[in-house]
């Protein structure tokens, strides 16, 4: 079983994004303002939950609709963010949580053109013979979280405020987001774990004795969204037009062609982090594209008001953070555009 240790601190709560160091770009990386390329900086080392975006430069997707489109590391969401604001990046992916946050701290210029993951990407995994099968179950418990105060604390509160418990009838404690926090079930530290999609999937492959199910059955938070500056979707729209052009093709390819061969592709272009063994990708890209079409095919990429306005409703309810105006926070007029 391999820990899949680049997961282990993301979606922690944000420090600060205009307070952290400039990431130092390949001399040749501009902004396609300035008729070079449009840089995507990722938020993590390349995971199989990238795939997406991945997939569209490495099948020609962006190339086909007039993109050049060069993918970075940016080593964190809040740096990620910061690369766009200071203009050396066009276009990042955020968790949708940590966009309302990021928005309520610190009203960043961030605007999301589409939602990827209109599912969460975190589980919660127990042991069979005592199972923790929602936040009812998790009075007087002791719940592992990734790290205190981060994005899976903030998820655990938000299941809570969802089924109107309190937060302090649930103890938490700092365990990371590795799958060997099994142990811990076992051991009794802990009556249940977080863990990613890809940790859920090495778990029920090494036959743990384990229930796992997506926290999205409490708290249904898109994953993750693609953002740009308001500014940078002022005034460069046509390129915003043609990145959506080319994530749709590659979701629909994505969604309705070989997996495996889509997956060899990318993998011949990019180095992907984490668990190596072929079947194991297979499954986990099953897994992330179901978390794409969560909201239906028809709602495939398209940042669904409804679900953003229950979304910013628990996050305030779990007093996390507060974006009364939270339409300003999306657009969907460029997935439009690239519609037509």
């Amino acid at each position: 079983m391999h820990p899949i240790i680049s997961r282990t601190n993301r979606r922690n709560a944000l420090k600060t994004v205009m307070g952290a160091g400039a990431l130092a770009f390949a001399p040749t990386a501009a902004l396609s303002r300035d008729g070079a390329k449009a840089i995507f900086a990722e938020p993590f080392d390349l995971l199989l939950e990238f795939l997406p975006e991945l997939n569209a430069v490495a099948g020609g997707h962006f190339a086909k609709h007039g993109l050049d489109v060069e993918i970075v590391n940016a080593r964190g969401t809040s740096m990620a963010a910061q690369q766009l604001i200071a203009e050396k990046a066009s276009f990042t992916k955020v968790g949708v949580l940590d966009l309302i946050k990021m928005q309520a701290q610190q009203k960043v210029p961030l605007l999301s053109v589409a939602t990827i993951q209109q599912s969460p990407i975190f589980t919660v995994v127990s042991l069979k013979s005592a199972p923790v099968r929602g936040p009812e179950d998790m009075r007087g418990k002791t719940i592992g979280v990734a790290s205190l105060g981060g994005g899976t604390e903030n998820n655990l509160d938000l299941m809570l405020a969802a089924a109107g418990i309190p937060k302090g009838t649930v103890t938490r404690q700092a365990v990371g987001l590795s799958p060997g926090n099994a142990v811990l079930l076992k051991q009794g530290r802990i009556a249940a774990f977080f863990a990613t999609i890809e940790g859920s999937i090495a778990l029920e492959r090494a036959k743990e004795p384990v229930e796992i199910w997506n926290i999205g059955r409490f708290a249904p938070i898109p994953g993750g969204a693609y953002v740009v500056t308001r500014d940078y979707a002022k005034k460069q729209a046509d390129d915003v037009v043609k990145f959506m052009r080319g994530m749709r093709d590659s979701v629909n390819q994505l969604t309705t062609q070989s997996a495996a061969e889509i997956l060899d592709r990318v993998q011949a272009k990019y180095e992907i982090t984490g668990e190596k063994d072929r079947a194991f990708r297979l499954r986990a890209v099953a897994e992330y594209n179901a978390l794409i079409t969560g909201q239906g095919k028809e709602n495939i990429l398209r940042n669904v008001p409804d679900v953003w306005r229950r979304s910013a409703d628990l996050i305030r309810k779990a007093d996390i953070a507060d974006v009364p105006a939270i339409d300003s926070l999306y657009t969907n007029e460029f997935l439009d555009a690239a519609s037509r």
